[in-house]
């Protein structure tokens, strides 16, 4: 199935942005799903939920990343993993692949990377947001609206909370951050106080 020259051309220059062996298999199966037959939005789905189960997991992060692990026992923990969470052949044969490889402790940054493309495709961005406490629904959706607006593409914003910010909030959108929490307000305050000593 062919793509368009605006898509390899969008596609490679992401890839230059991806770090090296990672960016090169996040693109590869970025490619593969593409060029299924199978519904991509669950394959799109099945590389999140993925991504999160290993974020989330510090068993798991252990499995793909501790070198003494078998691949025999890599192969069976995440088949077993794959397939009771009903994901699509693609995936499993891909995760497969890099076990027989062992370059299994790539995973995390060959998602990241697949849903870094994934986005470039959809015009989309993901917006990271630390705030001292839980933001209402109501600043979210202002914070996502102005965000849209001043990007020029749609947002996906991703909301946690840091108690030790004391108030405000650090915002990271791509290789961009604003830190309006008054954990670094006092700490330029207290900077400001030294110098003028």
């Amino acid at each position: 199935m062919g793509r368009s020259l605006a898509t390899n051309q969008m596609i490679n220059s992401e890839l230059s942005e991806l770090a090296g062996l990672s960016g090169r298999y996040a693109l590869a199966l970025f490619e593969l799903v593409q060029e299924a037959d199978s519904n991509k939005d669950t394959a799109h789905q099945d590389v999140t939920t993925l991504r999160a189960l290993l974020a989330a997991n510090p068993d798991l992060q252990k499995l793909i990343r501790n070198p003494l692990i078998t691949a025999q026992e890599q192969s069976a923990a995440l088949g077993a993993l794959l397939k009771e969470a009903q994901t699509t052949d693609l995936l499993q044969t891909f995760v497969q692949f890099l076990i027989s490889r062992r370059r299994l402790y790539l995973l995390p940054a060959i998602l990241g990377g697949y849903l870094e493309l994934l986005a470039e495709t959809r015009n989309e961005v993901t917006a990271y947001v630390v705030s001292a406490t839980a933001l209402a629904q109501v600043q979210i959706t202002i914070l996502t609206d102005t965000l849209t607006r001043v990007l020029g593409k749609s947002v996906r914003l991703e909301a946690q909370e840091d108690a030790t910010l004391l108030g405000g909030f650090i915002l990271k959108v791509g290789s961009r951050m604003i830190d309006g929490s008054l954990a670094h307000q006092l700490q330029s305050l207290q900077t400001t106080m030294n110098e003028a000593r």
